[in-house]
């Protein structure tokens, strides 16, 4: 295999070439960005993410160990920025946690009581919440008639006042 040899010209022209890269390449040797310029680059770096925060509009908490993986867990939902509610879909229809516990299901609930949560606190007790539904699993009997009951008359005190 032989090798075309390098013209002189050639060889002067990749010099060159070599050259204008190296000088452009000392001047960013030992050029370090300044704590200000740092600073002022993560000051603005978390000010987007702040940013991003404030159009979030819902979060979703899986239930750790669920056998169905990620599709099962709480989401954590606002309507206004807010005030958010911890949302669960249960065999009950889509339900909310209070600092009472479960409400009957939204559709017979004011948006007061459930969405009653500033967004970290309703983050903290949703992940608490994800994982006391990964404990329990399925709602014993006793709780699933109780809540069927609550539903019930929910859903009949809805109906009077519409009706009225």
């Amino acid at each position: 295999m032989s090798r075309a040899a390098l013209t002189e010209a050639d060889r002067d022209a990749y010099r060159a070439e070599i050259d204008r890269l190296a000088k452009q390449l000392a001047a960013y040797v030992g050029v370090e960005p300044t704590i200000a310029e740092e600073m002022q680059y993560l000051s603005e770096s978390l000010r987007e993410a702040v940013a991003l925060l404030e159009q979030v509009r819902e979060y979703w908490i899986p239930q750790p160990g669920h056998p169905a993986g990620d599709q099962v867990g709480v989401s954590v939902h606002t309507l206004d920025g807010k005030r958010w509610a911890i949302r669960f879909d249960s065999v009950l229809g889509m339900r909310a946690w209070t600092a009472d516990g479960w409400t009957p299901p939204l559709f017979v609930v004011s948006k007061d009581v459930a969405y009653c949560w500033e967004r970290d606190a309703a983050l903290a007790e949703g992940r608490k919440v994800a994982a006391m539904l990964a404990r329990q699993q399925e709602l014993p009997v006793r709780e699933f008639t109780a809540a069927v009951e609550q539903t019930v008359v929910a859903a009949k005190q809805l109906a009077e006042q519409v009706s009225a």
